[in-house]
């Protein structure tokens, strides 16, 4: 297929495949330079088109709303998935599925950008030519969680200098045009650029791994002795629970790698770790819980799943909202397929039945030590 007949809606679903949870942000904005911007009526204008945001797997209402707004205003999309409807905030971005790097053509001449590109070791999954510049993708054969969020930025960035562009940060819920919808600056002449893929390679897609390896993180700074000081008395919050038998973190496990799917372990592995919390689980019985849970269901993301769990508890011990149960039903009831959906709710309830009745977790303060 040329590249150039490459639809949004079919930009999506490559760059979302196999991705079930989250959202897609989309974000109509006028024209900076427009007057009536920063005016109330300017602000009616694009409160009136609003923000949207939509399962990955509404490729085709994405697309559809996408060629309302388009020509009307900069429409734009968050290129890492948001965990929640209303999400805009980097602390909102729940999985990325691509490297990417925005090439301004203010920063590098067009001829040396198309060579740079042509040079990169690693060839693209594709590229969208932007009005005056260029987003280029790398499709990643694996999403990323927010525990490697830093070392997706730094191979941003890495990737971005590479190419002769800035060196400015490229944050993980950065905003990129959609594919077919036009850059409105009043700088172009009617008619309006559109961006256009320029470059389709959808099945070439890479581990995160092969960035790094590609450019390796600089070795750290030599650290700075500090002089010695009396440390004051600890008195660490200590989480008191439960230590849950084996037998009936296997009869979970059982139960919930039934509905273990591939697009959805992160956020299943982050509500289960909430569920263990409430329920007073010790955290070695919910990494346990977890390690079974991978085994039986063969999910390769071990390490991910277990620091989803971690982050749970970590957030307990600090004393902050952590998503359960209730939650855990919720995402499976509305994300997972519709056929799927009651069979999944129905293999929770089952799940919770079989899971042991623990003290709720009690934080206390540790009198002399830890």
């Amino acid at each position: 297929m040329s590249p150039s007949v490459v639809d949004a809606r079919m930009f999506f679903e490559a760059l979302y495949s196999g991705v079930g949870a989250g959202y897609i942000e989309i974000r109509p904005l006028l024209d900076g330079s427009d007057p009536k911007r920063k005016t109330e009526e300017g602000m009616r204008l694009e409160a009136r088109a609003r923000r949207w945001f939509l399962w990955p797997r509404e490729t085709a209402a994405c697309a559809r709303h996408c060629a309302d707004l388009d020509g009307r205003f900069h429409v734009y999309f968050g290129v890492a998935l948001r965990k929640r409807d209303g999400g805009g905030r980097k602390s909102d971005v729940g999985c990325a599925t691509a490297v990417f790097a925005d090439v301004d053509f203010k920063d590098i001449h067009k001829d040396a950008a198309h060579a740079a590109l042509k040079a990169f070791p690693l060839a693209p999954s594709a590229c969208v030519r932007s009005g005056n510049g260029v987003h280029v993708y790398w499709f990643l054969a694996e999403p990323v969680f927010e525990s490697r969020f830093a070392e997706l930025e730094r191979v941003n960035r890495a990737a971005l200098v590479r190419l002769g562009a800035q060196t400015g940060p490229q944050n993980v819920d950065r905003l990129l045009r959609v594919p077919g919808t036009a850059n409105i600056k009043p700088a172009y002449p009617d008619p309006k650029p559109v961006a256009e893929v320029a470059w389709w390679h959808q099945e070439t897609r890479r581990r995160l791994e092969d960035f790094s390896a590609a450019f390796p993180a600089p070795p750290p700074a030599e650290a700075v002795a500090l002089a010695p000081c009396e440390p004051g008395p600890a008195r660490p919050f200590v989480l008191r629970s439960i230590e849950v038998p084996e037998a009936s973190l296997r009869k979970m496990a059982q139960t919930l790698s039934e509905i273990w799917i591939p697009g959805f372990r992160h956020y299943l592995a982050l509500h289960v770790g909430g569920w263990c919390s409430h329920a007073g689980f010790s955290a070695d019985s919910a990494f346990r819980l977890m390690e079974l849970i991978c085994a039986i269901a063969g999910d390769e993301e071990e390490s991910d799943r277990l620091e989803a769990v971690r982050d749970s508890y970590r957030k307990s011990v600090a004393g902050e909202k952590v998503a359960g149960f209730t939650a855990l039903l919720a995402l499976v009831k509305d994300s997972f397929p519709p056929a799927l959906a009651s069979r999944a709710a129905a293999v929770l309830e089952t799940a919770r039945a079989r899971a042991p009745i623990g003290r709720p977790p009690v934080l206390v303060v540790s009198e002399g030590g830890t």
